[in-house]
């Protein structure tokens, strides 16, 4: 028998080719382990799009109380139990870990459970009375001596003799260890975890504090700083993915001490013609309201009316299947009650079979078999939704379509939710996909701590950034009117920890989660960053359609905010898209029309599907 395990961590050293998941690369522990070493390697990160996150995600850690109870039990039961046998320096460290893992429950158990609290590394060591304890020693103990498995493997062993009744109760109550139930490896890896978070440089990271779930939690903001150390050892490092834009921010997050000329951006055109593609930014519902889509508005009967309008009229002049994307999982179940109450349910359905992403992740398969035979039904019957008449739903007129695009099935509307199971690594490939409808802008919600933690991280770094720009040689800063304006436009109103919703001077938070901006205010590296995250999330939903060379489809962006500012966006026409719509990838921007009303953007639809059914069709 040979574990395939080890026989690859062997053959590593020899190996010209390694294949690997992020986590293995990013942890330079885990890199050690593997005796992975990138002197002179190039690596090439695929899904790219995804590496922020991941960094941040491996560097992060968060601790609970019942973990922490757990640790502080453990190790007490083997210090307890083998104390006249530890040497000085093993018994001092391990009495550390328990007095860290005490501190820190109470840090989380004293907090008032009303809000969350945010601190900085340094802020949190103080107010704990840590600052003289010396983590890294101590972490490093940890690592080498290899106490977390000795602890844990001494739990499980005093688990099971209690359990086999071997262990009588006045020795539990003698060594003072009760065997805990399960979970000891994970519960000393928390605190470990946690306490090598606290290793990070004091403006690096966060620590957050959460009374209401009991949790204390390393938010790393620096991902350079972990990132740094991959690209510094490696001859190139190249970032591919599909939908990568925005790049910007990607660049500001993980290739800070780069210069810009070590940077090098290739993007290239989508492999199916221009003609293949129809992209529309739609600011007016069928009624010729404006779609206004935001967080505080999109749940009004109007705008959830409008919203059921609107994919009407798409699955009328779209054949086969249509994708809608919505911000959240609440507003999808919210649409689709309101049309079940008005019975646009009933006339969407009568268009196509209505399908819902569902919450359980296994029970999506089942839904996309159940689409998947009704688009080959659709298919099958030949009768394209595209020969229905080119008038649009109203509500002044009734809902008014060809019956010729009503059969046994006409294709199918998924309803899916945008960061769902459905909106990344799915492929809506030929029928399956011929239109997506890109529902309101997913903006995150702008309160979150985490966020604006974010925000004002890189806010700081970009007013950093332009101070040592303007610094001569002599180091004295020479402050003209345009770098005043610029660091004044990236002040903060308030310091680190705060937790109230205004996020930085020169801004308003509009209705919703949407930052609008005073008139005269310069895009902050903060906004830009919420803005990219928006973005992030509609190309990837968008990028769901069109997979190889021989598809085509539609995409639909449904919001009253993207035609601000856009009027006379068009292919081969003399505007740029601007705000939001700059972002998209180039190769949707080269098909983009921003429409003037939902008229306009219908027809466009209905040719676009006529033209394309008649080109693909057999002779």
């Amino acid at each position: 028998m040979v574990c395939p395990y080890y026989t690859a961590r062997s053959a590593v050293p020899e190996a010209q080719l390694v294949l690997l998941p992020y986590s293995a690369l990013l942890s330079q522990e885990s890199r050690d382990s593997l005796g992975l070493h990138l002197k002179g390697s190039i690596i090439v990160v695929d899904e790219a799009h995804n590496l922020v996150d991941a960094v941040n995600g491996t560097h992060c850690a968060e601790v609970s109380v019942n973990q922490l109870n757990a640790a502080e039990t453990q190790l007490t039961g083997y210090f307890e139990r083998f104390r006249t046998r530890l040497a000085s320096g093993n018994s001092r460290h391990i009495q550390a870990l328990i007095s860290l893992a005490k501190v820190l429950r109470s840090a989380v158990q004293v907090a008032k459970p009303e809000q969350q609290r945010v601190q900085t590394v340094n802020d949190f060591l103080f107010n704990s009375a840590l600052d003289g304890v010396n983590m890294f020693k101590l972490l490093r103990y940890a690592k080498e001596s290899k106490v977390l498995f000795k602890v844990a493997g001494y739990a499980d062993s005093a688990r099971q003799q209690s359990h086999s009744g071997l262990v009588e109760m006045h020795d539990q109550h003698s060594t003072g260890f009760t065997p805990p139930t399960g979970g000891h490896i994970s519960a000393l890896h928390a605190l470990v975890g946690f306490m090598s978070g606290l290793t990070n440089a004091d403006g690096d990271g966060r620590i957050i504090l959460d009374p209401t779930a009991c949790t204390l939690k390393f938010m790393l903001l620096n991902a350079a700083a972990h990132f740094s150390k991959v690209v510094e050892q490696a001859h190139a490092v190249v970032l591919a993915s599909g939908t990568l834009s925005p790049i910007a921010s990607l660049t500001r997050q993980l290739f800070l001490t780069l210069p810009p000329s070590a940077i090098t951006h290739f993007s290239c055109g989508h492999v199916v013609p221009k003609q293949h593609l129809l992209a529309l930014a739609v600011a007016q519902g069928p009624s010729g309201a404006a779609l206004q889509l935001r967080h505080g508005e999109r749940g009004s009967d109007s705008s959830l009316d409008e919203v059921g309008r609107l994919l009407l009229n798409i699955c009328t002049c779209t054949p086969q299947g249509v994708v809608a994307f919505f911000p959240s999982f609440a507003h999808c179940e919210q649409l689709y009650t309101r049309w079940q109450k008005t019975g646009l349910l009933a006339q969407l359905s009568s268009k196509k079979a209505v399908f819902r992403e569902p919450r359980a992740a296994n029970e999506v398969d089942s839904m996309l078999q159940q689409y998947a035979q009704c688009i080959a039904q659709a298919s099958a019957q030949q009768r394209p939704a595209a020969d229905a008449t080119a008038s649009a739903v109203s509500p002044g007129n009734g809902a008014k379509h060809d019956s010729g695009s009503v059969g046994v099935c006409n294709g199918g509307l998924v309803l899916c939710v945008v960061g769902g199971k459905l909106s990344e690594g799915i492929n809506f490939s030929d029928g399956f996909g011929r239109c997506v409808v890109m529902v309101g802008m997913p903006y995150p919600n702008p309160t979150d701590p985490e966020l604006q933690e974010r925000m004002r991280f890189m806010d700081t770094q970009q007013q950093q950034y332009v101070l040592k720009a303007a610094c001569p040689a002599n180091g004295e800063a020479q402050i003209t009117p345009s770098l005043e304006a610029a660091m004044m436009s990236q002040s903060a109103t308030f310091g680190c920890g705060s937790t109230g919703p205004a996020l930085m001077s020169g801004s308003a938070l509009g209705k919703g989660n949407h930052l609008t901006h005073a008139k005269g205010s310069t895009q902050t590296a903060g906004r830009e960053y919420y803005e990219d995250l928006c973005m992030k999330a509609v190309n990837q939903c968008v990028g769901r359609v069109i997979r190889h060379r021989n598809d085509y489809a539609a995409i639909v962006l449904a919001d009253a905010r993207w035609g601000v500012g856009n009027a006379g966006v068009a292919p081969g026409g003399s505007h740029l898209p601007v705000g939001p719509l700059r972002k998209l990838p180039e190769w949707i921007q080269c098909s983009l029309t921003v429409c003037n009303t939902f008229g306009d953007a219908y027809g466009r639809l209905h040719r676009f599907h006529r033209q394309m059914l008649a080109a693909t069709s057999p002779p």
